[in-house]
C-alpha cells in the first residue's frame, strides 16, 4: 500500500507542476453550450503571476444576472450578414439587451471581430482589423502585441501575456488547472482573464475590481472522458464519492489527477 500511495503522490506533483498549454481553438464550446454568468465587485487584488498559483476569490458575492451565456450557430446568429466569415458566434442578455461575440478561430489565433455588442454603433468593432484574444499556441510566459482597428478608424494597441497558472477559487466553482492572460488595453490598465482548456473558455474575468464569472456552480470533479465511460457519484461531493471506470478506459490508460480545494 505504501508503494502505491508514493506513486501516486509522485503523479499528483508531476500534474500540478505541469505547465498547461492553450494548442488551439479545437476545446472551444460548441453550437448549442450554456453556461452561466455571475458578477460582482471586490476589494482583493488580481492576485500574484507565476506558476502553480492559487488565486482565490472565494470570499466574493458574485450575484448571477439569470442570462446565460450561449455558443450560437454562426449563420443563424443576429448580425451574421454583417459578419459572414465569422466562425464562432456566442450571445448573453443584460438588462433584456441581447448582446454577441463575434469571433475568427484560426490556426494561430482566436480574434475578436466584434465582441459583446447589442447594435452596430459598438466601440469594441474591429472589422477593418480584428483584435486579438489569444494566440495559439499560448504557453506560460509568452505575450503577444496586436494592432487593432476600432471603428474610429484609428490603430490600437494590445499586449496579451501568459502571465501565470494554477488553480482559481471562486464563491460557487473551484478550477484546476487554469491558465490566467493578463490584458493591457490600448492605455496600459491591465485586466486578468482565467481560462479553463477543456473547454476553452474564460471562467473568470478581472478589471479593477469587477469580476465576472461564466460557469455554472457547481464544485467537483472535472470530467475529462466521455460519460459512459466514467461516472462519479455523488458529484459535488463533501466527505465520500464513488469513481466507476469502464475496462475498455482502464485498458487504454486512465489518468487520474486528484487534487484538494488548494489545487
Amino acid at each position: 500500500m505504501y508503494r502505491t500511495l508514493a506513486s501516486l503522490a509522485l503523479f499528483v506533483a508531476a500534474v500540478t507542476s505541469a505547465q498547461p498549454v492553450i494548442l488551439n481553438g479545437g476545446n472551444l464550446p460548441q453550437t448549442g453550450f450554456s453556461v452561466a454568468r455571475s458578477e460582482g465587485n471586490t476589494g482583493l487584488p488580481q492576485g500574484p503571476a507565476g506558476a502553480d498559483q492559487i488565486w482565490d476569490f472565494s470570499s466574493v458575492n458574485l450575484v448571477s444576472n439569470a442570462q446565460p451565456y450561449i455558443v450560437l450557430e454562426p449563420a443563424s446568429s443576429e448580425f451574421a450578414s454583417t459578419w459572414p466569415a465569422a466562425n464562432y458566434v456566442a450571445t448573453y442578455s443584460d438588462a433584456g439587451n441581447d448582446r454577441y461575440f463575434y469571433f475568427n478561430v484560426l490556426a494561430d489565433r482566436l480574434e475578436a471581430v466584434a465582441d459583446n455588442i447589442s447594435n452596430l454603433s459598438s466601440y469594441t468593432i474591429y472589422t477593418a482589423n480584428p483584435r486579438t484574444k489569444l494566440k495559439f499556441p499560448f504557453a506560460y510566459g509568452e505575450s503577444i502585441t496586436d494592432q487593432f482597428a476600432p471603428p474610429d478608424g484609428s490603430t490600437a494597441t494590445t499586449t496579451l501575456t501568459y502571465d501565470g497558472y494554477g488553480t482559481l477559487v471562486t464563491p460557487t466553482n473551484i478550477f484546476p488547472e487554469v491558465v490566467r492572460i493578463q490584458v493591457l488595453a490600448p492605455n496600459g490598465n491591465p485586466s486578468y482573464e482565467w481560462w479553463t482548456l477543456d473547454p476553452l473558455l474564460p471562467v473568470l474575468t478581472y478589471s479593477y475590481g469587477y469580476l465576472v464569472q461564466w460557469a455554472n456552480p457547481a464544485t467537483g470533479i472535472h470530467d475529462r472522458v466521455d460519460d459512459t465511460a466514467a461516472h462519479v457519484f455523488p458529484n459535488p461531493f463533501t466527505q465520500r464519492t464513488s469513481i466507476t471506470v469502464d475496462a475498455a478506459t482502464v485498458a487504454g490508460g486512465a489518468h487520474f489527477p486528484l487534487t484538494d480545494a488548494l489545487g
